[in-house]
């Protein structure tokens, strides 16, 4: 399966939410790309948008090309962190907006 190129929202929210599903391990950009099915230069580009905001931690490490990052999640906002899901009704309003 090839590689996807996505939208810079779109890849910075995949990566932010599979790094918490992985339970806050750091990754490289590599690992990131093959996991999520996206270009490498996409979650290269994301992660280091959301290192600015101070969302992530950037370490330059041995890799390949321009080398890779090692992406750590930093401790976010506990409301943030652990969004309840919609519940039935929530959902069913959603339906009709």
């Amino acid at each position: 399966m090839p590689a996807l190129t996505v939208e810079p929202k779109a890849a910075q929210a995949m990566v932010m939410a599979f790094l918490r599903s992985c339970n806050y391990t750091p990754m490289r950009t590599s690992e990131l790309s093959k996991a999520l099915g996206v270009h490498s230069s996409c979650i290269r580009r994301a992660g280091l948008s959301l290192a600015a905001k101070g969302r992530l931690r950037a370490e330059l490490v041995p890799g390949r090309g321009k080398g890779e990052y090692l992406f750590t999640l930093q401790q976010l906002d506990l409301f943030e962190d652990h969004k309840e899901p919609p519940n039935l009704w929530q959902r069913i309003k959603g339906f009709f907006k």
